[in-house]
C-alpha cells in the first residue's frame, strides 16, 4: 500500500511512519523539515507555492 503521512516528524507521524515501513508499505512523509527524517529517506520537493497559488491554499 502507498501511504502519505502528514506531520511525519511529530511523535504520532514518526510512529505511523515506522509502523507502515515495518509492515512493508511505501510511505511518503510530508514535512516542513525533511532533513530531520530518519533514514531511509529520499527527499523531493522543497518548492514553495507561487504567490498566485498561495491564495488558493487555506492558511497560505
Amino acid at each position: 500500500m502507498r501511504l502519505a503521512v502528514f506531520g511525519a516528524n511529530g511523535p504520532t507521524g514518526r510512529l505511523l511512519t515506522g509502523q507502515a515501513l515495518a509492515a512493508g508499505h511505501r510511505v511518503t512523509a510530508v514535512t516542513r523539515q525533511p532533513h530531520a527524517l530518519p533514514p531511509p529517506r529520499r527527499c523531493r520537493g522543497g518548492r514553495r507555492l507561487p504567490e498566485r497559488r498561495r491564495r488558493d491554499v487555506p492558511g497560505g
